[in-house]
């Protein structure tokens, strides 16, 4: 019980840590100067991690400007974009893996847990 109990709370700190993405990115539209780019840090961090955590795949890349855009889907639902140059050092190795079309997670089969997740915590 042990495990499963840590895996559920693992899978709800990320789906949290995808949220606080999403409302920093909110919050980054209507904020100017310091408090622009310190909500577009927040989430380039929570993208990085989710990443690297297996929870967030390369969707586009537009390689038309100096510093890339990448697009990232989440498994549970969503999307965003970030520059390259804001993601750590392990998230660019997670994403050239993805782009080299090295192993990656099975789309379907975590969306199909995180799914399963939702619906027993909702319960």
């Amino acid at each position: 019980m042990g495990q499963l109990s840590e895996r559920c709370e693992r899978r709800e700190a990320l789906a949290d840590l995808r949220n606080r993405a999403f409302e920093a990115n909110d919050q980054a539209k209507v904020a100017a100067g310091p408090e622009r780019e310190t909500r577009y840090r927040e989430k380039a961090l929570a993208i990085s991690y989710l990443l690297e955590a297996g929870c967030a795949f390369v969707n586009s890349v537009d390689w038309s400007q100096s510093d890339p855009t990448l697009g990232v889907t989440f498994i549970d639902g969503g999307r965003l974009h970030t520059k390259l140059s804001s993601l750590s050092s392990r998230a660019l190795r997670c994403v050239r893996r993805q782009l080299n079309g090295g192993p990656v997670p099975d789309r379907a089969a975590v969306a199909r847990t995180c799914r399963n997740w939702r619906s027993r915590r909702a319960a």
